[in-house]
């Protein structure tokens, strides 16, 4: 499990997603996230596949247990929380730190294990998406300025001049 993701993405720390935020766009990207799968399953990368249901797992708990879930089985949201850095770096803290004392957490600590490694994947994906459209260049034939970071640039540089 990483915890590079707000150093990777550090145009994005403070606009973290919400797991509200996540479901939508897995709503929208889920044919890509289906092809990315049926890739990695075809070249033999198991380990690659990324499995979205975390992300409705967590939005079920939320609806049947009291309006939260656990990032990890340990740090409780709410679906309209963001999902900071700070808040996996614990959960894996605090999976690393646990010790299971009988089968039924031995069994809960992996499942918690794969959801949060799952829950990492979908954030990284979301960020090189949102990545690309904070850089996009301006449309040709379009009225519409580019992408905020695109934007920033473009004032700082010679860009698209």
């Amino acid at each position: 499990m990483s915890t590079t993701l707000s150093i990777k993405y550090e145009e994005f720390i403070g606009k973290e997603p919400s797991l509200n935020e996540l479901e939508r766009f897995i709503t929208i990207n889920k044919e890509q996230f289906d092809e990315y799968n049926n890739e990695c399953i075809k070249d033999n990368r198991k380990e690659d596949v990324i499995d979205y249901s975390v992300i409705y797992t967590y939005v079920k708990f939320a609806k049947d247990y009291g309006g939260h879930y656990y990032i990890g089985g340990y740090i409780k949201k709410y679906p309209h929380d963001p999902i900071t850095q700070e808040s996996i770096d614990k959960a894996v803290k605090t999976h690393l730190e646990s010790q299971p004392t009988h089968m039924m957490e031995v069994a809960s600590k992996i499942r918690s294990s794969k959801e949060l490694n799952n829950l990492e994947k979908i954030l990284e994906v979301y960020y090189e998406k949102c990545l690309e459209e904070y850089y996009a260049p301006p449309c040709k034939n379009s009225k519409l300025r580019g992408g905020e970071g695109y934007e920033k640039v473009a004032k700082e540089t010679l860009i698209g001049k």
